[in-house]
């Protein structure tokens, strides 16, 4: 069973595989109102039939685990990642993509223990900040001449 709009290009439609009708309805409605179109398939065997004939171009594929029928979630999602493995790459692709786009980088700092301290300093870094436990920047050191 398909979902009720059409499989635009313009709307990213989600392949949803459950054999529930219960859940099928949830599904379909919370990706309705993300803006998604859900493609609704009761069997795993019925998923990679739509897969196979391309009846859609499936943004991503939501599968439950257990389904009715001889192929389960994970055997779907094999199929479907061999299918079309130049359509996975681009969907990595473009997942890396949005990951860099939306998501906040934030730099890694890692507080270095260095004191300054030994025969050829003249001044040590400690203290130059003050309240600051640790020493100052390298070029806060001054060394003997």
């Amino acid at each position: 069973m398909m979902g009720s709009g059409d499989l635009s290009e313009d709307v990213p439609v989600i392949l949803v595989i459950e054999d529930e009708e219960a859940i099928q309805s949830l599904v379909e409605d919370a990706l309705s109102e993300g803006g998604f179109e859900p493609a609704i398939a009761a069997s795993g065997e019925e998923a990679v039939t739509l897969l196979k004939g391309r009846t859609g171009n499936y943004r991503a594929l939501v599968t439950d685990i257990t389904l009715r029928g001889r192929i389960d979630g994970w055997e779907v999602a094999k199929q479907a990642r061999e299918i079309d493995p130049k359509r996975r790459q681009a969907l990595l692709h473009e997942i890396q993509r949005l990951a860099h786009e939306r998501v906040m980088h934030a730099p890694l700092w890692e507080l270095g223990f260095l004191n300054a301290i030994g025969p050829r300093v003249e001044e040590s870094g400690l203290g130059l900040i003050a309240l600051h436990p640790y020493s100052a920047p390298y070029e806060d050191v001054r060394l003997k001449k």
